[in-house]
């Protein structure tokens, strides 16, 4: 348990960062809802309402909650706090789940996972909801890597495994693409490459 969740007694979940990711660790806490981490640049924490484990708390978890300094979104507050000279975000009313720094990295693949969950079914070869989810669960995975600070893993699963299914009309083959138009391939490849180019500044 971290120095926090042992002092804050009324402390319902606790944040770890660690390379500028953060995820909620559950504590014993009975009451309180208040939660804590290290304010990033952005400002902004990321709230997964109807997460019951760590695996659960990604960028595109169901119900997610984006909150910005100062903000009030169903009911949560983000706030901020100072312990031991430090300062550090408070989410006021939190009641369950987890959550974490919503960063540059966060932001990125919620934009690319929102972009892609949102496309008509014309935009997909076949099968647009199985693919869909196909990408959603390839996105988890790179997500975890980066937590993990697997950095040229996940690069090599956005590259390889991710945008090679949207590429053929960019610099791919068109025969192993689940997506197939042109503009969104255009879109989707411009935000792959642009993670990829700030994670490998993280190498």
């Amino acid at each position: 348990m971290s120095k926090l969740s042992k002092i804050l007694m009324s402390v319902l979940l606790v944040l770890f960062a660690s390379a500028g990711f953060s995820v909620f660790h559950f504590s014993n806490a009975q009451d309180g809802v208040v939660s804590y981490t290290i304010p990033s640049a952005e400002d902004s924490v990321y709230i997964c309402p109807k997460a019951t484990s760590l695996e659960e708390i990604t960028p595109f978890c169901p119900g997610i909650i984006i909150l910005k300094l100062g903000e009030t979104v169903n009911g949560l507050t983000l706030t901020a706090t100072e312990y031991e000279g430090q300062e550090y975000y408070a989410v006021l009313s939190f009641e369950n789940g987890g959550g974490g720094e919503f960063g540059i990295v966060e932001r990125a693949i919620y934009d690319l996972n929102n972009y892609i969950q949102n496309l008509p079914e014309e935009a997909f070869k076949n099968n647009p909801d199985q693919r869909k989810n196909a990408l959603r669960n390839k996105l988890t995975e790179v997500f975890a890597k980066i937590e993990n600070k697997e950095y040229q893993e996940a690069i090599n699963k956005l590259q390889n495994d991710i945008r090679e299914k949207a590429d053929g009309y960019i610099d791919g083959n068109l025969k192993n693409d689940w997506i197939i138009n042109p503009e969104v391939q255009k879109e989707i490849c411009k935000m792959i490459d642009d993670l990829i180019i700030y994670l490998q500044n993280l190498l």
